[in-house]
C-alpha cells in the first residue's frame, strides 16, 4: 500500500507542476489520473484500486466537486463488485477478506446514495464478522458503526442507536483510550440522540458530544479539523436545548478554526456559518440579527455554489433565512 501511494502521489516529474511545487489540488488530480490509468500497477488489484478511488471520490466531495466525486465513486463501486466476485471464486465465500470487500462495497453504495444496496452489503458483512471475529474486535465495531449510520439515514433510529452503542462498547474495550475511533462513536451516538429530540435524549447527547470533544482536544489538539467538527456538533445540541449563547460560542469556535485551516468557501465552513447564524437569530437584538444575516447568506452562497440545485442542505439554509426574517421583521427577497 505504501509503495502504491508513493507511485500514485509521488511527484516523480517536477515538470508536471505548473510554476513550481504542485498544489494539493494538483496532486489530487494527478493521483486520480494515475489510479484510473489502466497501465498502472493497480490493474490487477481491483479492491485496492477501488479503495483508492473511493477515498479520492470522498475527498472531491469534501472540496465541493460533486461531479468528479460521482465519477470516481461509480468506478469504485464497479471495482468493488469485481473484487467481491474474484474473492468469492478464488478464496471461498467464507474467507475473512470477503466481509472486508462487502463492507467496502456497502460504503461505496452509501456514498452513491443507494441506501437499500448499502444496507444489504453491510448487513452481510456484519453477519460474517460476528461469526468470524472475537466479540471485541475493532473491525466488528467499524462494521456496526457503518450499518448504524445507514439505519439512521433510513429512519430506523432504534436499531441505529443499538448498533452505535454496541460499537462504542467494543471500542472502549478493545482500543486505547486515546484512539480517535472512540470519539467517532461518541459523536455518532450523540448526533443520533440529537435527531431523536426528546429532552432526555438531548441531555445524554450533550454528555456524549462533550466527551467526544474533550477526547479530541486531549489526543489531537484544538487545531485539528475534528475539534472543529466536535464544536459544531456541540453547538447543535446546545441550540436544541435553547442555550443559544453557549451554542453561539461553540459555533464561533468551529467557524474560526475552519476559516483558518480550510480553503475559502469550503462546504464544511457552511455548517458553522449556519449554526452561528441560527444561534444569533435565537438570541435576538439588532446587532445579533444583523450579524446572523451575514452568516446565513454566506452559508447559502457556499451551498448554492458547491451543491446541486435543490439539495436538502440548500433548503435547510433557506429555511434558516426565513426564520431570521420572521424574527427580524425583514421583508422577503
Amino acid at each position: 500500500m505504501a509503495e502504491l501511494l508513493v507511485e500514485v502521489f509521488g511527484g516523480a516529474d517536477p515538470s508536471e507542476a505548473r510554476g513550481g511545487d504542485p498544489s494539493a489540488r494538483e496532486l489530487l488530480d494527478r493521483g486520480a489520473s494515475r489510479v484510473l490509468d489502466e497501465r498502472s500497477r493497480l490493474e490487477d488489484s481491483p479492491d485496492l484500486r477501488a479503495s483508492l478511488l473511493d477515498v479520492l471520490g470522498r475527498v472531491y466531495g469534501n472540496l465541493g466537486d460533486y461531479r468528479r466525486a460521482e465519477q470516481l465513486l461509480e468506478q469504485a463501486q464497479a471495482l468493488f463488485e469485481e473484487s467481491l466476485r474474484i474473492r468469492r471464486e478464488r478464496l471461498g465465500a467464507d474467507h475473512p477478506l470477503v466481509p472486508a470487500t462487502l463492507n467496502n462495497l456497502g460504503l461505496a453504495r452509501l456514498h452513491q446514495g443507494d441506501l437499500a444496496g448499502a444496507e444489504e452489503y453491510l448487513r452481510e458483512a456484519v453477519s460474517m464478522r460476528r461469526a468470524q471475529l472475537a466479540a471485541d474486535h475493532p473491525d466488528l465495531a467499524q462494521g456496526l458503526a457503518n450499518l448504524g449510520y445507514v439505519s439512521q439515514v433510513a429512519g430506523a433510529s432504534t436499531e441505529a442507536e443499538a448498533l452505535y452503542r454496541e460499537a462504542l462498547e467494543i471500542r472502549r474495550r478493545a482500543l486505547d483510550p486515546s484512539d480517535p475511533r472512540i470519539a467517532q462513536s461518541l459523536n455518532n451516538l450523540g448526533l443520533l440522540l440529537v435527531a431523536r429530540g426528546a429532552p432526555e435524549n438531548l441531555r445524554e447527547a450533550e454528555i456524549q458530544l462533550r466527551d467526544a470533544l474533550e477526547q479530541v482536544r486531549r489526543t489531537l489538539g484544538d487545531r485539528h479539523p475534528l475539534w472543529a467538527t466536535g464544536q459544531n456538533n456541540l453547538g447543535l445540541v446546545l441550540l436544541r436545548l435553547n442555550r443559544a449563547e453557549e451554542a453561539r460560542a461553540s459555533y464561533a469556535a468551529a467557524l474560526a478554526l475552519r476559516r483558518d485551516i480550510l480553503p475559502e468557501g469550503h462546504p464544511h465552513t457552511a455548517y458553522a456559518l449556519l449554526g452561528l447564524g441560527q444561534s444569533l437569530t435565537a438570541l435576538g437584538g439588532e446587532e445579533n440579527l444583523r450579524e446572523a444575516e451575514q452568516h446565513l447568506r454566506e452559508a447559502l452562497a457556499i451551498r448554492e455554489k458547491t451543491l446541486p440545485s435543490g439539495h436538502r442542505l440548500i433548503a435547510e439554509t433557506e429555511a434558516a433565512l426565513a426564520a431570521w426574517r420572521t424574527v427580524s421583521g425583514a421583508p422577503g427577497r
